[in-house]
């Protein structure tokens, strides 16, 4: 198979690999953002190591694949990945597309509309021409999606609207040398509330690349708590996230990243309104071969914003992880508080972590932290628990349970938070910890 290594190649790849997706373009306003998108994308230059973004990134061996885009009808069993005792929307899609007959929309509710993305062209098009590309960056991967987006997921919750029942997306990825673009857009009106879990699975799945783009809008005095599991294995995975925050409005999310060969994460928040609170929650344990990069940004850009920012990692044999966590607080962003801070543990010496924490600050009444620490496990501890009688493997458990149960805390809802802590129990036994 030959290499791709030049842009041109690249785009050859995927537009004949994508040509035949396109059932979604028909609208004139997408198409118009597609356009777009297409002028934009002929200019790019394929990521590398030499731009700073991508300078600790395998993401390279990922565009030396050939890729194809397919529907699958199969079967799956849905329950294997639902949460016992949870009652939610469930939407399912399958290499990006919407699979209707997998999902299951239970409850309705006033106020709360869950459809495809592309039956929402027309009827909600004001929100569609606000909000769709207009948050995410205009870059290589986002634009890619842009162009060849399956038929994703339209969420808006009406001002003054609680939702009562969870929204449960299932993204499976299936197949061999799949490229797979789910899209979402999540609208939430002013004093409203939504909870989201997210779970990335694969099933069946070989040599499949996922370039998924979400765009949340927060209203003002709403809330969103967001949780995102993923999982796999010999499949690559880049997920962006752009969150924008309107006055008063409040964000939990937590990503908790368990296997998966490489994954780029871009969480983003764009926090635009007055008296904002946001908290960004982490935790990644990559294996032998495996990559995790974490990029983040909190983007303070109005007054009194309370921030909080926390990822764990444990990283085990032949195992690589990047975090690049940054801060910007603009002038006019007076009274603000921001806190990151990056904890990693190391479980053998072959484990390569990169942590780069940063901080760019415009205004001068303001309240920002940010720290980084990687290491082994504390010795001291160690010594502790064995001099309690209890053996060394069992006391490494011991220290690493503690380790990520900070971040498991931050979890507000019980029944999601003892599902995610059952995900990593599991993954601690696979490693034999």
């Amino acid at each position: 198979m030959e290499a791709i290594e030049s842009v041109d190649k690249v785009k050859t790849m995927f537009y004949k690999a994508l040509e035949g997706s396109k059932n979604h373009f028909e609208h004139e306003l997408i198409q118009d953002r597609i356009n777009q998108a297409a002028k934009r994308f002929d200019e790019y230059e394929v990521p590398n190591k030499k731009q700073e973004d991508w300078k600790y990134s395998t993401i390279r061996q990922w565009l030396k694949k050939e890729y194809k885009t397919e529907r699958s009808n199969n079967d799956f069993d849905i329950g294997m990945y639902e949460i016992p005792g949870f009652e939610t929307n469930t939407l399912v899609f399958v290499n990006g597309f919407f699979r209707n007959d997998l999902s299951n929309i239970q409850f309705s509710q006033k106020g709360v509309i869950i459809q495809n993305l592309t039956e929402s062209h027309d009827l909600f098009e004001k929100d569609i021409e606000s909000h769709f590309d207009q948050h995410v960056e205009h870059n290589y991967f986002n634009d890619l999606n842009t162009l060849y987006h399956g038929n994703g997921l339209f969420i808006k919750v009406e001002d003054n609207t609680i939702a009562e029942y969870q929204v449960h997306i299932i993204h499976i990825q299936t197949g061999n040398g799949v490229i797979s673009q789910p899209r979402n857009l999540i609208i939430i009106g002013k004093n409203s509330k939504l909870d989201i879990i997210e779970s990335q699975v694969e099933v069946n799945a070989e040599n499949c690349l996922t370039n998924q783009v979400s765009e949340f809008v927060i209203g003002e005095n709403s809330q969103l708590n967001y949780v995102l599991s993923q999982k796999g294995e010999n499949n690559g995975l880049i997920h962006t996230n752009r969150f924008v925050q309107k006055d008063d409005s409040r964000l939990i999310s937590n990503v908790f990243t368990l296997k998966k060969e490489f994954v780029r994460n871009n969480h983003k928040v764009s926090i635009v309104g007055n008296a904002t609170e946001t908290h960004l929650n982490g935790t990644f344990m990559p294996d032998s071969g495996e990559q995790v990069d974490n990029h983040t940004l909190l983007d303070h850009q109005n007054t009194n914003g309370y921030s909080d920012e926390m990822y764990k990692g444990i990283l085990f044999k032949n195992s690589n992880a990047v975090f690049n966590g940054k801060i910007y607080v603009a002038r006019k962003a007076q009274k603000t508080n921001a806190f990151l801070n990056n904890a990693n543990i190391l479980l053998d010496d072959t484990a390569v972590m990169e942590s780069k924490p940063e901080l760019e600050i415009y205004a001068d009444d303001v309240k920002c932290s940010h720290g980084s620490a990687t290491g082994d496990l504390d010795t001291e501890a160690l010594f502790y628990l064995q001099s309690r009688g209890i053996g060394i493997d069992a006391a490494r458990g011991l220290l690493v349970h503690a380790f990520l149960g900070e971040v498991l805390s931050r979890v507000p809802n019980e029944i999601i938070r003892k599902a995610m802590s059952e995900q990593i129990e599991d993954r601690l036994i696979e490693m034999d910890l």
